[in-house]
């Protein structure tokens, strides 16, 4: 399914563009897309205008797929080191690679398939197409006019936004963009207790846990969670 989006998805895209153009009588002067569609890259240059993608993923992901090349590297230095078989350590710390470097390959988005050592092992034609369209997407980040990421200066380390500014025209952050949601009914903060557990605490001692409202971990992650929790002793909510 993927392998055929990536060969269809150009042509329907550019057809789109030139149905809008014709229904409101006014050229496209900017692709703004999801960055995942590089195919827009090409046609924005194509068409001599400025293409922006959007990241919609945490920046910590672009990290990686733009460090695509150290990540395998310190797979394959772990790989040698170790004397085992190619397929990759989920457990390789990234050393070294700003804001990355607490973090394993496990941690990464599509993480072993993604940064595989040897195509060979790859399991199927759709995890290969994956892996190009990381290379690819690594490749023509350079050429945007911006890249735009749904998140927040405050939540990202300065060494990883730093490192990304460095290799992008321009980076910009612009909060939130997760689609409306129907708002949860009242809550009676008081009558839990929360604020007033809260303000017992010692300062900078209580660790707040929170998935969202649209997705949460795995059962088995959700259950480390609670060891470490539980282990640390550290005070939650």
């Amino acid at each position: 399914m993927l392998q055929l989006f990536l060969e269809e998805g150009p042509k329907n895209f550019e057809a789109a563009i030139e149905a809008a153009e014709q229904a409101v009588g006014v050229k496209v002067s900017c692709l703004l897309a999801d960055a995942f569609y590089t195919f827009a890259c090409m046609i924005a240059e194509k068409m001599q205008v400025k293409w922006v993608p959007l990241f919609v993923s945490s920046p910590y992901f672009v990290s990686a797929y733009v460090h695509y090349d150290e990540i395998r590297k310190c797979l394959l230095d772990a790989a040698a080191h170790e004397e085992v078989s190619s397929q990759p350590d989920r457990r390789t710390v990234l050393e070294g690679i700003p804001g990355l470097s607490r973090m394993r390959v496990e941690d990464l988005p599509d993480g072993p398939a993604v940064f595989t050592i040897d195509s060979h092992v790859l399991s199927s034609s759709e995890e290969l197409a994956l892996v190009r369209s990381f290379c690819e997407l690594r490749s023509v980040l350079p050429r945007a006019a911006a890249v735009v990421m749904s998140s927040f200066e405050e939540v990202n380390s300065k060494d990883l936004l730093e490192d990304l500014r460095s290799r992008f025209k321009e980076l910009l952050l612009v909060g939130s963009l997760t689609a409306s949601l129907t708002p949860p009914p009242p809550h009676d903060s008081a009558g839990s207790g929360c604020l007033q557990w809260l303000n017992r605490q010692k300062h900078r001692s209580v660790a707040y846990i929170s998935f969202g409202s649209v997705n949460s971990p795995p059962p088995e992650e959700i259950s480390a969670l609670a060891d470490a929790l539980e282990a640390s002793k550290t005070p939650y909510l």
